[in-house]
């Protein structure tokens, strides 16, 4: 479902993922790609007060999140994610996913 979600925002946002296509259930990442997708995907939420888009993106980009810093991917400042609620959240996203 994530690499679903993925590449409809690869689309929205015209910029790659870096993820790779799934083999025997896993993913190649390339991680430059992938951080400045998810700065790319922060940046969109945070440049609209649509309701709908804040929605839709707000459980994929905070699952990416929790990718990118486990990843040590993550370009978008721990500043910019605490001002903007992203850190919790993706905090508690991560206690539920399996390192």
């Amino acid at each position: 479902m994530f690499v679903g979600q993925t590449r409809v925002f690869e689309e929205v946002t015209k910029r790659s993922s870096g993820l790779g296509d799934v083999l025997d259930d896993e993913v190649a990442i390339d991680g430059a790609l992938f951080a400045e997708f998810v700065e790319a995907l922060v940046d969109l939420h945070d440049g609209t007060n649509h309701p709908v888009l804040h929605s839709l993106l707000k459980g994929y980009i905070g699952t990416a999140l929790v990718l990118a810093q486990r990843s040590a991917v993550l370009r978008v400042s721990k500043e910019r994610l605490a001002a903007g609620g992203w850190l919790e959240y993706a905090e508690g996203l991560a206690r539920s996913m399996p390192s």
